[in-house]
């Protein structure tokens, strides 16, 4: 009698001890969660059982630049507040999941891993984001983005004109403007990603980059960075030339600019022009 008591209590506590274990997968990933080897390691392995090895299409969660259309009735301000509730949906777990659910095999892959889909799509948000932030070049500072933008943002805020209303080079700045809240919500999410996520990611970079959108896969600043603010107006002065109208450039000259210009050329004098503040 003793001895089956003594069973049955073993058994209880295995029991309890892998329901703690099994809890521990409940959780949903959030990008500035920590990944674990094992969690990854059940990434891949749901994904080495799809059909053609690949995860399925889903709505990609990087958003280009804002490019509002003139006709536009909305205050700016209203503008840039529904911009940022679409970057934020980007990165929505449960939109995700609700969008890869319409696959049946990544369903049935999951549950054989002991994971819902919001587990899954946390997983694959948490790693896009950190194998994202590895391609960052040390020269790009998420800090530096973000305190660059804050006084775009501040007077995006303050305006409250409707975007129709607005000349065509008056939106043009304003759009340029705007521009500053995709790269500041991209920068601040890039913040988040733990050191850890980050290594995990290198040391797994050629299996992931099979697996993931190519966007996870090249640099996440660099095709919302604005050419004109960092490098200048992209012409040369010729030899000899003083005067501003006698600048030229066309589309089949050599679009070097500053620094890079001078460089390529010592000969020739290089003059960039001052780009516009956010």
């Amino acid at each position: 009698m003793l001895r089956s008591r003594t069973i049955l209590f073993l058994l209880a506590a295995c029991l309890a001890g892998c329901g703690r274990a099994e809890l521990d997968f409940r959780e949903i990933k959030r990008v500035h969660d920590k990944v674990t080897d094992d969690e990854l390691q059940r990434f891949l392995r749901i994904v080495d059982s799809l059909p053609e090895k690949k995860l399925p299409d889903f709505p990609p969660v990087y958003r280009p630049l804002p490019n509002w259309a003139p006709a536009r009735t909305l205050p700016v301000n209203e503008l840039a507040k529904e911009e940022r509730e679409l970057l934020d949906e980007g990165w929505d777990v449960e939109a995700l999941a609700r969008s890869l659910k319409t696959d049946r095999y990544l369903e049935q892959a999951v549950r054989n891993e002991q994971l819902t889909l919001k587990q899954f799509a946390g997983l694959l948000l948490s790693l896009g984001a950190a194998r994202s932030h590895s391609i960052l070049r040390k020269d790009q500072d998420l800090d530096a983005v973000v305190k660059r933008g804050r006084d775009a943002a501040l007077r995006l805020e303050k305006d409250n004109r409707k975007f129709a209303n607005l000349g065509r080079e008056v939106r043009f700045t304003v759009l340029r403007r705007a521009g500053w809240i995709t790269r500041v919500h991209r920068a601040t999410l890039l913040k988040e990603v733990p050191p850890e996520n980050v290594a995990l990611v290198k040391s797994h970079a050629e299996q992931l980059d099979a697996i993931l959108p190519e966007y996870f896969r090249t640099n996440p600043l660099d095709d919302i960075a604005d050419l004109l603010e960092e490098r200048g107006m992209p012409f040369e002065e010729p030899p000899g030339s003083v005067r501003d109208d006698e600048l030229t450039w066309g589309p089949d000259d050599n679009p070097l600019v500053g620094k890079a210009a001078a460089e390529a050329n010592p000969q020739a004098g290089s003059r960039t022009l001052p780009a516009a503040g956010p």
